[in-house]
């Protein structure tokens, strides 16, 4: 997996986290009784963080729509990006997942430079 360097250092935290504390040494980052944590457990978690640091309000859909959009905006591969998102398909994430970020005046900008 491809991990910013930011990624990493907070990953690498939480993992010293569970050596201090003597929690689950299962290999998982996020567990709970040496399981990964289900799907509910994530959601409340993200709801619970993302309203205490006052962040946008997001789905975690949402994010991944933007995780998306922002590999494919940077012109990342769409066979790379079909990988990290787990498709087997590159459509899926051009069909589901893709939205254009582009306000309506940096989109008539760049139409104008494709056809000049």
């Amino acid at each position: 997996m491809i991990l910013t360097q930011k990624a990493k250092e907070i990953i690498e935290t939480a993992r010293s986290r569970q050596k201090e504390t003597g929690a689950d040494s299962t290999g998982y980052i996020f567990s709970m009784d040496g399981k990964p944590l289900p799907q509910y457990a994530v959601a409340y978690r993200f709801r619970k963080y993302r309203k205490e640091y006052g962040t946008t309000v997001k789905s975690s859909h949402k994010v991944r729509k933007t995780y998306i959009s922002t590999l494919l905006d940077a012109h990342v591969n769409i066979n790379t990006v079909r990988e990290l998102v787990g498709h087997s398909d590159e459509r899926t994430p051009l069909k589901n997942y893709c939205f254009d970020r582009n306000t309506e005046a940096e989109k008539r900008k760049k139409v104008e430079k494709a056809l000049a």
